[in-house]
């Protein structure tokens, strides 16, 4: 027997799977059947996709399902005796491939943990079919170390290996296990040392990994040389000989009996030469002194040169004791690399020093006491008002009248000793007086003292007598007066001193615009300006120290408001208020001259005990309207569309409330003139 995929046919209600999702036939016409027409990537002989295979000699069908659906598969059976086939059938498969998911438990591969005795599990498969877990840690002889946990803890009591068994679903229809082995041998800790910095020569690599439980028994090296590969070795101890210096990350994975593993890697340094660091290249000496010179390097055999007056010249700190100027050199071999470098010892038989001559300063003035030595250390008394008494040339600021101030220079035990005697004289005093304020326009008189011999004030735009100490200054701003003063002995450094005149804003009095009332009219008068008013004379009004008396009038009337702020500071303004001798009414001249002599250029009306104007027109002869105004004190100019009207007579109106609440309106002829 053989087998084969081949075409399926399809009878009269019977689809293909070329909509995957074929009607199931029930009765079957009788032959012949059309072919089932496979959509793409899908024919009769491949009727499952690519991933999908027959057996040729069993018929057993396996391989990957295609997508979801409904799928026609058809095999072909064919009998063969003697080489010669005799029969064959076929066998059509209804397949329907869901998507579906598995739950079940999956471990890693068995391991060892060398970092503790306490180890997290988990479960590889997070399939959502995964409704419960049961966890058995492998420990002997207790049914205690289980976890019904999805991702539990565990910690083991001693070292060995353990079998971890994991039981997904448990009890239920579809579960699954897996086991795995776990080895607990904490305390595995890699290391390892190198010696040698010379790239020419071996470097020696030392293993120095430890175990608490088995023995250290592989080691891999890698020598981090990045251009090459066969910089690696299995040994324990290995050496190894790079090809160039430069920094280099060398690379140690190390395992142990018990099957910890563990990697570590460390950067190491080579040179083509020693690095020598001198703490100084030229040094001073006294004839009669001994100096240690030292060299400090990473390795290697140190030799000095020349042998002259040196103790322990094959040592990194030889001793000198040179009686003339004597230049050192310093070799270190260190494995075949060579490196030197040289110190120049200057020998002194006495110290030079020699400090500035005695100076005289203002008192609390500071002054950098220059000096000129060859010395290397220095001692400085007394050490009080120094800013430092071990320097070359110290900041010294003395409070005492004479200070004197002794240094002591050393190079070794050689010595030598000079001094400064410093005057201190005290400034000139100095008070230009308090600080005082004034109203605007007003002056003050400043009062300054000194103990110098000459003075000035500044600045001099607002001040009088400014070649006295009380000259008078009449500043329209704030302003800061500075008085200097100086001595002609002692410290000649001027002292300064500032007084302050703070001029407070003017006030600025408003008793409001000249006005007229009728007989009887009551005025509301309404001072602006300040903080406290007073109204001269105080006749005829309601109360004369408020900003808005009322005014009770039978005549005209003058009235001078005082107006004063907080500090006292005060100006004057009147009012004129005319009283008319009528009923109140509305008044319009009968002729204007609008020619800009400012002489009856403007055609207002004026009203007279009203409160309000409703409206003023004024009319040309064509009845044209040429102004219109509701505002008290608003007249006419003379022009219309901005041209100036010629001589002509013109029509007006008025209409206003009296202070009663009375209207009156009037009419009549105005005549503008030039």
């Amino acid at each position: 027997l053989t087998y084969q995929f081949t075409d399926a046919f399809k009878s009269e209600i019977a689809t293909s799977s070329s909509d995957f999702n074929p009607a199931f036939p029930s009765n079957n016409p009788p032959p012949d059947y059309d072919p089932v027409p496979y959509i793409n990537g899908f024919t009769g002989t491949v009727p499952l996709g690519s991933a999908a295979t027959i057996n040729t000699q069993t018929g057993l069908i396996s391989g990957f399902a295609p997508a979801a659906g409904n799928y026609i598969v058809c095999v072909l059976v064919r009998e063969f005796r003697n080489g010669v086939q005799i029969a064959e059938h076929k066998k059509d498969i209804i397949l329907k491939v869901g998507d579906c998911d598995f739950g079940g438990a999956q471990l890693p591969i068995d391991a060892v943990t060398c970092d503790g005795f306490t180890q997290t599990f988990f479960n590889l498969n997070n399939s959502p079919l995964n409704q419960t877990y049961y966890w058995d840690f492998g420990v002997p002889n207790t049914t205690l170390d289980t976890s019904t946990q999805q991702n539990p803890t565990w910690t083991y009591a001693d070292t060995g290996v353990y079998t971890v068994k994991l039981v997904v679903n448990r009890g239920q229809t579809c579960s699954d296990s897996a086991t795995r082995k776990l080895g607990v041998y904490p305390g595995f800790f890699p290391a390892f040392n190198s010696t040698g910095v010379c790239y020419t020569s071996p470097i020696q690599f030392t293993d120095a990994s430890a175990t608490n439980y088995g023995f250290v028994n592989t080691w891999k090296w890698d020598f981090g040389v990045s251009t090459i590969n066969n910089d690696t070795s299995t040994q324990k101890n290995p050496t190894y000989t790079y090809p160039a210096p430069g920094p280099f990350n060398v690379t140690l994975i190390v395992t142990n009996s018990k099957g910890c593993r563990d990697t570590i890697e460390n950067a190491i340094t080579l040179i083509d030469k020693p690095i020598i660091t001198l703490p100084f290249k030229d040094t001073l000496i006294c004839s009669i002194d001994t100096l240690q010179l030292q060299s400090s390097v990473l390795s290697g055999n140190p030799s000095w040169s020349p042998l002259y007056n040196i103790i322990n010249p094959n040592s990194f700190t030889p001793l000198v004791y040179p009686k003339v100027t004597t230049t050192y050199k310093v070799t270190i071999n260190d494995q075949g690399c060579v490196s030197t470098d040289t110190v120049r010892v200057n020998v002194k038989n006495f110290v030079t020093i020699d400090v500035m001559p005695d100076t005289t300063i203002c008192l609390t003035d500071a002054i950098k006491i220059r000096t000129t030595s060859d010395a290397l250390s220095y001692v400085w008394t007394p050490t009080t008002n120094l800013n430092s008494a071990t320097v070359k040339e110290p900041l010294a600021t003395p409070t005492q009248f004479i200070t004197k101030y002794v240094v002591n220079a050393n190079i070794g035990k050689c010595q030598s000793k000079d001094s400064i005697t410093i005057t201190s004289f005290p400034y000139p005093k100095v008070n230009a007086g308090n600080d005082t304020t004034i109203c605007f326009g007003k002056t003050a008189t400043l009062n300054g003292m000194v103990t110098g011999n000459t003075y000035v004030w500044s600045p001099l735009n607002s001040l009088t007598n400014a070649n006295t100490l009380t000259p008078t200054a009449q500043p329209l701003l704030t302003t800061s007066y500075i008085l200097s003063t100086t001595l002609n002995t002692g410290c000649r450094k001027p002292a300064f001193d500032t007084v302050i005149v703070k001029v407070n804003p003017p006030v600025i009095p408003f008793a409001g615009k000249d006005t007229s009332i009728v007989l009887g009219q009551p005025l509301l008068l309404n001072g602006t300006g300040g903080a406290f008013y007073t109204w001269l004379p105080a006749t005829f009004l309601s109360n004369p120290l408020i900003f808005n008396p009322i005014a009770s009038l039978q005549n005209n009337q003058t009235y001078i408001l005082r107006v004063a702020d907080s500090l006292g500071c005060f100006a004057l303004d009147t009012i004129n208020i005319t009283v008319f001798q009528t009923a109140p009414d509305i008044f319009v001249p009968t002729i204007f001259t609008p020619n800009n002599d400012n002489k009856n250029d403007i055609l207002i009306p004026v009203p007279v005990g009203m409160k309000s104007i409703d409206f003023f027109e004024v009319y040309n002869r064509w009845g044209q309207l040429v102004f219109r105004t509701t505002q008290i004190g608003m007249g006419w100019n003379g022009n219309f569309l901005g041209t100036p009207q010629g001589i002509a007579t013109f029509v007006w109106k008025v209409q206003g409330t009296d202070y009663t609440g009375k209207r009156i309106f009037k009419k009549g002829t105005v005549v503008l003139a030039k």
